[in-house]
């Protein structure tokens, strides 16, 4: 390799690690986060079902189900947020 390939191939490695931190698609990533929060949580939510369905009346099972799920996407979401907002200053 000549002084001018090395030479070109660092300044396209400069200029790639200068883009891609520069263009970080934040919803995109506090997207991947929430998932993941939510996969995470799956093991609670799915716990919590359980003694909700266990404990209360049919009715009232599939209302307390729902009022888990929105909990644990709100969670995940919040986790999301405050990662994010953490990562962005960071820098």
């Amino acid at each position: 390799m000549t002084v001018l390939e090395k030479q070109t191939m660092e300044a396209a490695g400069a200029y790639f690690r200068a883009n891609t931190r520069a263009h970080v698609d934040w919803d995109q990533r506090r997207y991947e986060i929430a998932k993941d929060c939510i996969v995470a949580l799956m093991p609670t939510v799915v716990e919590q079902f359980k003694m909700a369905s266990s404990s209360t009346k049919v009715g009232e099972a599939e209302k307390t189900c729902q009022q888990i799920c929105i909990s644990a996407v709100n969670m995940a979401v919040d986790f999301a947020d405050s990662l994010v907002d953490k990562l962005k200053n960071s820098k």
